[in-house]
């Protein structure tokens, strides 16, 4: 909820009421992020040291969600995947495993919502059927 305007925005990072111009665009140039630049700024030095003190996984290694292998994955190179209130290093994901958590805001309880979405039988709901 912007506090002072259409001028300013809050970052979902650090939660701070921020003029327009603390937000960067988006990857595809289309709005604004939805973090602030002081907060991308502080992840991108946590992730910097941590690839420093983390060695790269072996060319065998597989994303531990997706188990697909470093010539299947989008753009062929490893996530370092990382908690965000610890700043430790949790392991190496595919670019899309690593977003998925992300999407899900690195929320068990809200991936177990979502798996139990997956697997509800739908068969017999007859009002969603849409062919």
């Amino acid at each position: 909820m912007c506090l002072f305007g259409d001028d300013t925005k809050e970052c979902v990072k650090c939660g701070k009421e921020l003029t327009l111009d603390n937000f960067g665009p988006s990857s595809g140039g289309v709005y604004l992020r939805s973090e602030c630049k002081g907060c991308i700024n502080e992840a991108a030095k946590l992730v910097k040291i941590l690839r420093k003190k983390i060695s790269k996984p072996k060319e065998t290694y597989t994303c531990p969600i997706c188990e697909k292998n470093v010539t299947e994955i989008q753009g062929g190179a490893w996530c370092l995947d990382h908690c965000h209130e610890t700043k430790t290093f949790r392991g190496w994901l595919c670019h899309k495993c690593n977003r998925a958590l992300g999407n899900f805001d690195d929320n068990a309880e809200l991936l177990i919502r979502a798996i139990n979405y997956l697997r509800k039988d739908y068969d017999n709901d007859t009002e969603q059927t849409l062919l």
